[in-house]
């Protein structure tokens, strides 16, 4: 895998803007627990009292979430010390106090962190943010299919889902709740009514994203039809979440002895620097489970994202993290072409696999989306997306790995040396392009 960004550890604090949110919704901050009391007694001497239920606590995580009251916010920035011009976080903190904005998480957290350094000689808790998976700052890139195409409709592949491939391996994904589709039968189990879901009556409109799981699970027991889908539904029908709700869903997930965790969702940060929430819960899962993540639907220059059409997506820039990417075959033998969607010159990338023109399966019913045309489906569609590319990979792994009695690290291992081999069709001053695996 590329060299990429680290994950959790030592002091990490993210300060970054995530997504929309309303003048009434709490301020949200992760912290270590080893560090919460201390930045209890912090906010209880400027008389802010946060006490944290147990349902917001995970020892599994090491981590706790903290909500405070916007008016509470508001208060504790005011009676911290100003934040000093040299810190990192000062213009856009010192921007909305001129403008005499309400604070906001990235205030708290800047006058946070402000305020233990110049106690500490520099050092500072484990802050982090809870932040919203599944959108990017400026637009493009979601959870489902970013700035790609939405699906289409599509027939049932006379050759699908055959033989016996992945038998005896389990392969965990984070995603929407999954449909319970009958080309599926035998192959997924779930935890919760949230993670599987009756098939839905042709009349119903469900957003595009709705069927995610579905299709990424069909992905899956296509290339390995004798592996088990253990699903988790912590995405909602948009394909939106919170990093905490990930975060702790993966290291459940975690537990129930999956080999390989299909990630198949996305987080960007203004910041570029992983969430200390999700990458908390990568270092925690057991170390022989492979993580395999898409790399965002962002990269096509054309979505006006200026520089955000190569910034890193997480998980899946994470070290120890396998990051996905689309491309599709060129027409010489050995040549390729990057998907106009996927993430370009972005070294943390680590393989390429075709994710244009997939099929698998989808729910039953007329989807709809914003500024989309909706469209009528029969249990199948045609998609495009890293997410997709990553599903196939994690079917490709399991079946190879089921095959030759390895684990998923040892044949995801395989594959490198043939990767390493293919061409790269670019100068040696040219930009990165990942090695692309025709599957």
């Amino acid at each position: 895998m590329a060299d990429k960004g680290s994950a959790a550890g030592g002091v990490t604090m993210d300060v970054s803007h995530d997504g929309p949110g309303t003048e009434n919704d709490p301020i949200e901050a992760i912290v270590a627990l080893e560090h919460l009391r201390l930045v209890q007694r912090l906010l209880a001497r400027h008389e802010v009292r946060c006490e944290v239920p147990d349902e917001r606590t995970s020892v599994d995580l090491g981590l706790a979430l903290l909500q405070l009251a916007p008016r509470d916010a508001d208060h504790l920035v005011a009676s911290l010390p100003p934040v000093p011009p040299d810190h990192p976080g000062y213009q856009a903190w010192a921007k909305r106090r001129r403008h005499g904005l309400a604070a906001n998480d990235d205030d708290v957290l800047t006058s946070v962190r402000a305020s233990f350094e110049g106690r500490y000689a520099g050092w500072v808790p484990t802050l982090g943010k809870n932040r919203l998976v599944g959108s990017v700052s400026g637009g493009g890139g979601s959870v489902s299919h970013g700035g790609g195409e939405p699906p289409t409709r599509a027939k049932r592949p006379a050759s699908w889902r055959l033989g016996t491939a992945g038998d005896g391996m389990s392969v965990g994904i984070l995603d929407t709740a999954l449909f319970a589709h009958p080309d599926l039968a035998g192959g997924y189990r779930g935890n919760s009514p949230r993670d599987v879901l009756a098939v839905p009556a042709a009349t119903d409109a469900l957003p595009f994203a709705a069927g995610h799981a579905t299709f990424v699970a069909g992905l899956i027991l296509d290339r390995a039809p004798g592996a088990t889908v253990r699903v988790r539904g912590v995405l909602d029908d948009k394909g939106n979440a919170k990093s905490w709700d990930v975060a702790t869903a993966i290291v459940e997930l975690g537990r129930t002895g999956i080999q390989i965790l299909n990630l198949s969702l996305v987080c960007y940060t203004a910041d570029n620097k992983p969430p200390l929430a999700l990458s908390t819960a990568v270092d925690r899962l057991p170390q022989d489970v492979l993580v395999i993540a898409c790399a965002g639907n962002h990269g096509d220059p054309r979505l006006g994202l200026g520089d955000e059409h190569r910034v890193p997506s997480w998980p899946a820039a994470l070290d120890d993290v396998v990051a996905v990417g689309s491309a599709m075959p060129g027409s010489g033998a050995g040549t390729f072409k990057l998907s106009p969607f996927t993430p370009q010159d972005a070294e943390w990338i680590d393989v390429l696999v075709a994710g244009e023109g997939v099929t698998s399966t989808y729910f039953t019913g007329h989807g709809t989306a914003p500024g989309a045309a909706s469209a009528d489906f029969e249990g199948w569609a045609r998609w495009e997306g890293t997410s997709f590319s990553a599903a196939v990979l994690s079917g490709e792994v399991a079946a190879r790995a089921s095959a030759r009695q390895i684990s998923p690290r040892a044949a995801y291992a395989e594959l490198r040396p043939a990767l390493q081999n293919q061409p790269l069709d670019r100068p040696d001053d040219g930009p990165y392009l990942p090695p692309f695996l025709p599957l």
